[in-house]
């Protein structure tokens, strides 16, 4: 190998003004010869990538790829693959992002190769334990294999790829397989530098001598074919690079750091070539260009070199074939400066119009030094900081200094952190060692990304994806995707934190996450292994369904709910109704997720809770203290509002059931202030507020304050003053009033209105401040609360269930539920997590981050039996029968129904046909990457619009609909989707329309009779219009032709229009959208299933359905 010489010699990275210090040269990492053009690739520390252009190595494009390190390029047909540490990018060479990776199975990877020569799947190695297998095309990760050891470099061929790991073997792994063929024990330390040609391997490495670091002085030979070591080369001055020669495989070519290099012959090592480059101090790259006519290098003064031997430069190319370079478009001036070109040609930049005469500096012609970081919008204080804090001149006088002996530095204008300015006073915060740790610590900087991928973790893969891993096969596979969700799981539901400063991410703020499938391919099993449905919380005000699942296991309130529902209500805002059907769904769930949609949608609707609830925030982007408001505004709120509903629905002189149940009657004495006007009144209160004893003017027995019983028990009297009008003077002034409690009822609602200083100072006790259980006795006309019985007659009332405040650190706070189910077993309700917990954490209050909100306490003596079906007495079933319009009859509307006669009456296994059409209220929200991939955040918000039922029986009337209703949407809609959903916008319009209109709440009843009376449902598609109509049906009561007639390995599922050309050989949805008509065409889909299942015709119709399918591309021919 004579006549090499160098060609060129340039700078690699030149200094950039994106990064923060321009003066630094930039230090290159990699280095790559393009394998399809004359290009030679850099990559940097920084996480530049750079390309040079032919021999002359003059600057073709050049871009950031990555936060770190440039660790190896490696060339692809679509660009340039580069690898940092914690990404991987696949990058045009024109500098266009075609992927990028951040996924938590790529961190700490080291090296990368091909697993085939098809370049569209390659193999992560490094620090992480364990391989992983990256398919380009998808940009995700599609198998790992496990592997403990530490990886430094790679190298492949078309068959095996070779493994070189930090402590000096090398392991040889089949991709195929995943299997380890070969090992090789080639050096002491690690491994320096690796290549791999055809059965020819050649490593380098270093060992250890006087506790210094040496290249070895022999390169190691492997014959891949054999699995044996050849005969080693000889390099006296240490080799540190390797490389063999792409086009004569028995030559290698060593280089030292030194810049000392050697051609040798591997058959004749006598015969060997000697170089030396002038590398300064040392060499830090090398590589050798798939032609075999170039060699580069790069130097400790951050230089690139260029050799060649080729005889004739000008025909001499880096790759064996060179493609043309695509050069950017060079755009003429324009000819007439006084005019903008952008107006006319938008391929003109504006950058080539002239600047006007200037003498002085433009304001634009900022230096780097003048750069600044923005400030931001001062977060509002929070009022437990507040609450919390202490008065500088009380703190001082309780001190050494007296009032007017304040240090210079303590006025007003201070400038502390943890400092501020009241309207009366400056306090000081208290710190809080246990929620921050040690004070004057410097903490780790975690990038926002960082934190969102350390979040991530705890999500599941998609059922899509799921399904995809398991159809491979691999049971190596299998095995590692059961141990990393074992693993995961155990993480999620562990709820005890391993520091002073964690919370559990069980207690935390979860979201739902959608893929292309929608929200169907989350996987909320994972969430919730028990039969208890959890409520979703992509919904309005989601902050209520802690407090919505503890009533839901209240007997009493449950029984009283769900019983309601005997009765018709469909014209009042009835927000019992609506209780009492989402426990029912809830209950039909068993164990499914629910969105409590309809009930948000009725709480609304109501004008008062617009006023005193967050209606259309779910009330997480709250401070702490505003939450706990706003549960207990709403707990008030649900309360008092069942009790008007009851007292709206119920008959005249009909006993208020729900006094009975929550009423909590109350004795109001007011005295007049100077008038000495004295009267008193009742009234009913269904929730206490219990505060500290201080905010009650009381001094509290501290050997008394290490149990909620005190504080209950000064709740029930309380000293007010108001002001009100007297009716004695016929003036307004003040009055002191008394309020005292006479009774408690059997479920007794506490709000907690204690600030985080007051619950520190219980923590404080160490003891289970929330009691399990008290006993309540009537002494004198006083209720006398205990911890213990007494020989008095005496109420046992325990402790069902609280909802709980969990706020971490970055001050984001999220409600939670814990509640008993049965006798002893304690239940976490986390939105859609639901899990097992032990009664010992769930009455440990010790935890900073975990606060009491609301607690439940229940009559032992009352029932703890669910009546399931309470609603079936005296069932109330008049809806069926007859029409229910909103407004006007039957006269000027078009009627395409025939209503239900009582001979008709749906019965257990009526079969009835459905179908549903709806309209977007919101459409989605979606987030675009840098890298243009695109993420749901919101899916489409649909509204139901139209629901068709037919009778669906054997029959004379079989396939005439008895239900076809038009539903009323008060909201604005986004979109009416008229082709799809046949929806006019005059036939929503309750001045215009000629339709059947009638509210949400009419159909749905309607609807859950059928559910209840027992009807099986045939529609297409069903479980997306029961999800829209937050209806929970039984898989017993579903017949879905979309399962039907599906084939699982097809992986596609058939729409109704191609399904019925196929099966029934008919056409329907010609023109637009009709409910009736899909409704008929399911049935008949039906009944044809029946027939082909009877005759076992089945599986072999499917088969030519989807192979018809895949002729038509599943599209009916016009």
């Amino acid at each position: 190998m004579e006549g090499w010489n160098e060609i060129n010699r340039v700078p690699c990275m030149r200094p950039s003004f994106r990064v923060s210090d321009p003066s630094r040269q930039s230090i290159p990492s990699a280095l790559l010869f393009d394998d399809s053009h004359d290009l030679t690739w850099i990559g940097s520390e920084d996480g530049f990538v750079k390309s040079l252009a032919d021999q002359m190595l003059t600057p073709y494009t050049s871009f950031r790829c990555h936060s770190s390190k440039v660790l190896q390029l490696l060339n692809n047909k679509r660009g340039i693959l580069s690898l940092s540490e914690n990404s991987i990018k696949l990058t045009s060479r024109t500098g266009l992002c075609r992927m990028n990776l951040h996924d938590i199975s790529v961190n700490h990877s080291r090296s990368m190769a091909y697993t085939s020569n098809t370049e569209n799947e390659i193999l992560l190695g490094g620090f992480q334990g364990k391989l992983v297998k990256l398919n380009l095309m998808r940009g995700e990760v599609s198998d790992t294999v496990p592997y403990d050891a530490p990886v430094y470099t790679m190298s492949a061929n078309l068959s095996q790829i070779c493994l070189g790991r930090v402590d000096g073997t090398v392991d040889v792994l089949d991709p195929r397989s995943n299997d380890i063929v070969a090992s090789f024990s080639g050096h002491m330390r690690t491994l320096s530098s690796m290549d791999c040609r055809g059965n020819t391997l050649i490593t380098t490495g270093y060992s250890v001598r006087n506790g210094t670091f040496y290249a070895d002085p022999l390169a190691n030979l492997y014959d891949l074919r054999t699995k044996s070591l050849m005969p080693p080369v000889t390099f006296p001055a240490g080799a540190s690079f390797v490389k063999l020669h792409p086009k004569l495989p028995n030559v290698a070519i060593l280089a030292s750091s030194a810049g000392l290099i050697h051609f040798v012959n591997l058959y004749s090592p006598m015969n060997v070539s000697l170089y030396q480059a002038d590398v300064g101090s040392y060499m830090n790259n090398f590589e050798i260009s798939p032609s075999g006519d170039f060699m580069g290098f790069t130097d400790s003064f951050q230089n690139v070199h260029l050799w060649s031997n080729a005889p004739d430069l000008s025909s001499a190319h880096i790759p064996n074939l060179a493609s043309s370079l695509e050069q950017a478009t060079m755009v003429p001036p324009p000819t007439n400066s006084d005019i903008i070109p952008a107006d006319s040609d938008s391929t003109v930049p504006l950058s080539s119009i002239g600047m006007p005469y200037y003498d002085q500096p433009l304001l634009s012609n900022w230096p780097f030094d003048m750069k600044f970081s923005l400030g931001h919008v001062p977060k509002k204080i929070n009022p437990e900081l507040i609450n919390s804090s202490k008065s500088v001149v009380e703190n001082y006088n309780a001190h050494a200094f007296g009032q007017n002996n304040l240090p210079s530095g303590m006025g007003v204008n201070m400038n502390i952190p943890g400092v501020f300015k009241t309207d009366t006073d400056t306090r000081i915060a208290v710190y809080s060692r246990e929620k921050y740790g040690p004070r004057n610590v410097a903490q780790p900087y975690y990038r926002l990304h960082d934190r969102s991928n350390q979040k991530n973790k705890f999500v599941p893969k998609f059922i899509s994806e799921r399904l995809d891993a398991d159809e491979k096969g691999s049971s190596m596979t299998e095995t590692t995707n059961s141990d990393f969700k074992d693993t995961l799981y155990e993480q999620l539901f562990d709820c005890k934190p391993h520091s002073s400063q964690e919370v559990p991410y069980c207690f935390t703020k979860l979201d739902i996450h959608y893929s292309k499938f929608g929200v169907h391919d989350f996987d909320f099993e994972f969430f919730n292994k028990t039969n208890l449905s959890g409520l979703e919380s992509h919904v309005q005000s989601a902050y209520c369904n802690s407090l919505l699942q503890l009533y839901r296991f209240a007997p009493l309130m449950f029984n009283y709910a769900v019983g309601s529902l005997a009765e018709e209500s469909v014209d009042n805002n009835s927000l019992l109704t609506e209780l009492g059907f989402l426990f029912d769904m809830m209950v039909k769930a068993s164990g499914q997720h629910i969105a409590p949609s309809n009930f948000q949608k009725m709480l609304s609707k109501i004008p008062e809770a617009s006023r005193i609830l967050d209606i259309y925030n779910n009330g997480y982007n709250r401070d702490e203290h505003s939450q706990r408001v706003l549960i207990h505004s709403f707990n008030n709120f649900l309360l008092e509002r069942i009790s008007l509903d009851e007292m709206n629905q119920a008959k005249s002189n009909a006993p208020h059931i729900f006094n009975t149940i929550m009423g909590i009657p109350v004795e109001c004495e007011f005295i007049g202030v100077g008038c000495g006007l004295r009267k008193i009144g009742n009234t009913t209160l269904y929730s206490l507020d219990v505060r500290h004893p201080k905010t009650n003017n009381v001094v509290l027995n501290k050997k008394l304050n290490h149990s909620i019983i005190p504080y209950i028990e000064l709740a029930l009297s309380r000293n007010l003053s108001v002001n009100m009008a007297c009716d004695n003077c016929s003036e307004t002034h003040a009055f002191d009033t008394l309020y005292t409690v006479k009774d408690l009822p059997p479920i007794l609602s506490l709000n907690l209105e204690l600030t985080n200083q007051e619950l520190s100072e219980l923590k404080a006790s160490k003891s289970n401040w929330l009691a399990s259980e008290f006993y309540a006795s009537m002494n004198k006309g006083r209720i006398c609360l205990k911890s213990i019985t007494t020989g008095f007659r005496h109420l046992k009332y325990e402790l069902l269930g609280y909802v709980a405040q969990v706020t971490d650190k970055e001050g984001n706070s999220n409600l939670v539920t814990f509640v008993k189910v049965g006798k002893d077993e304690w239940f976490l309700f986390n939105d859609f997590l639901v899990m097992p917990i032990s009664e010992h954490e769930v009455l440990n209050l010790n935890y900073w981050w975990k606060k009491p909100v609301i607690v439940i306490y229940k009559n032992s003596e009352s029932t703890n039996m669910f009546d399931y079906e309470g609603w079936r007495q005296n069932l109330n079933q008049d809806i069926l029968y007859r029409d229910h319009f909103s407004r006007g009859t039957r006269e000027g509307k078009i009627i395409e129904y025939e209503l239900l006669t009582k001979e008709e009456a749906p019965q257990p296994g009526t079969l009835v046909a459905i179908d549903a059409e709806f309209v977007v209220i919101e459409p989605e929200l979606v987030e675009f990457n840098s890298d243009g991939t695109k993420k749901v955040i919101r899916p489409l918000k649909n509204s139901l619009a139209r629901v068709s039922v037919l009778r669906g029986d054997t029959g004379p009337k079989e396939g005439i609909p008895f239900i076809d209703d038009y539903v009323i949407i008060e909201e604005p809609i986004n979109d009416y989707l008229t082709s799809w959903s046949g929806i006019e916008p005059d036939d929503l319009n309750l001045e215009k329309s000629k339709r059947s209109l009638t509210t949400l709440q009419a159909v749905y009843r309607k609807l859950w009779l059928l559910l209840n009376l027992g009807c099986i449902f045939v529609g297409h598609g069903l479980i997306n219009d029961f999800r829209t109509i937050n209806l929970s049906v039984p898989k017993q009561q579903v017949r879905d032709t979309a399962e039907l007639y599906f084939l699982k390995m097809e992986k596609r599922k058939l729409s109704l229009k191609f399904l019925t050309y196929a099966v029934l050989r008919r056409e329907v949805q010609k023109g637009n959208h009709d409910s009736i008509e899909d409704a008929k065409a399911a049935l008949m889909l039906y009944r044809k299933y029946i027939q082909l299942n009877n005759t076992g015709e089945l599986q072999h119709t499917l088969e030519e359905v989807y192979m018809e399918g895949q002729m038509l591309s599943f599209r009916v021919p016009t």
